[in-house]
């Protein structure tokens, strides 16, 4: 069966607050305090909101972005793993843990344009990316939108429209977000509904990358699978067909969320970016 109730709890638990965020418990335990470490944290004000980020380490730039319901936190094995080869920026995206929302919707490439306008701000001309779930269609997006930017691209269970998501997932979304309007409806002040069903109805209603688009990406891309996905996995078959320079690994006995948590990821995410 499919992890598709746990990704829904994990959307309605997730941090809205600035301290419930930073309580998610990290995946790979380290001194470092990733999302919220003030050492390493900045705040940069790009296409009209105010994003939080953190850099670690030196050597070729790596964006890292998580996916829907996380932030920084989510991708802390990735940041100690990386950090001592690359130098890590790790983004919390718009409407997510420490950034801000904006006033527009939440769409995947107004998100793609914050993280080329972050690596401008930052003035690096070109990073390879990383990106788990809607991270990872962030990064697809970047190779379409920003081509100029991106050397490789590490996309992890990334879809190209909302009809690849499996069907269990769809409806339990759809009946969190009719949950998450009645809290509105109902003036609930317990958490940020507001910013959560944004969240939602984004991943209900996106992306929609065309097959064209996606012939569009001339750097290298490296997909993974989850073996439990919550992506159909017809659709991650099409997406590696239809890239240039595309290779599919499937990781055997993990499940979607689960994806950056496993030492197969980063070692063969770290073998790609070396090639």
């Amino acid at each position: 069966m499919r992890p598709v109730f746990w990704y829904l709890m994990g959307l309605f638990s997730i941090a809205l607050s600035s301290d419930v965020a930073l309580s998610q418990s990290s995946p790979c335990p380290s001194p470092i305090r990733y999302g919220n470490n003030a050492a390493a944290g900045h705040y940069a004000t790009v296409n009209g909101v105010r994003l939080y980020y953190e850099i670690y380490g030196q050597g070729p730039p790596l964006l890292i972005m998580h996916g829907n319901d996380g932030s920084i936190v989510s991708m802390s094995c990735q940041i100690a793993y990386f950090s001592g080869s690359h130098q890590v920026i790790a983004l919390d995206g718009r409407g997510r843990g420490k950034s801000d929302d904006g006033k527009e919707r939440f769409t995947f490439e107004l998100q793609a344009d914050d993280a080329a306008a972050l690596l401008d701000h930052e003035h690096i001309s070109k990073a390879d990316l990383l990106g788990h779930s809607d991270g990872g269609i962030i990064a697809l997006l970047m190779g379409i939108r920003h081509p100029d930017k991106v050397n490789r691209i590490v996309a992890a269970s990334p879809n190209l429209r909302p009809d690849a998501l499996v069907d269990e997932l769809l409806a339990n979304m759809k009946q969190g977000l009719a949950y998450v309007n009645d809290k509105l409806a109902s003036g609930d002040k317990s958490q940020n509904w507001s910013r959560l069903q944004r969240q939602i109805a984004q991943d209900l209603e996106e992306p929609h990358i065309s097959l064209q688009q996606l012939h569009m990406i001339k750097a290298p891309v490296l997909l993974f699978e989850a073996e439990q996905d919550l992506i159909k996995a017809e659709h991650f078959q099409e997406i590696s067909r239809n890239l240039s320079q595309g290779r599919l690994v499937i990781v055997r006995g993990t499940i979607h969320q689960n994806m950056p948590t496993t030492a197969v990821f980063n070692s063969e995410a770290a073998r790609f970016l070396g090639e």
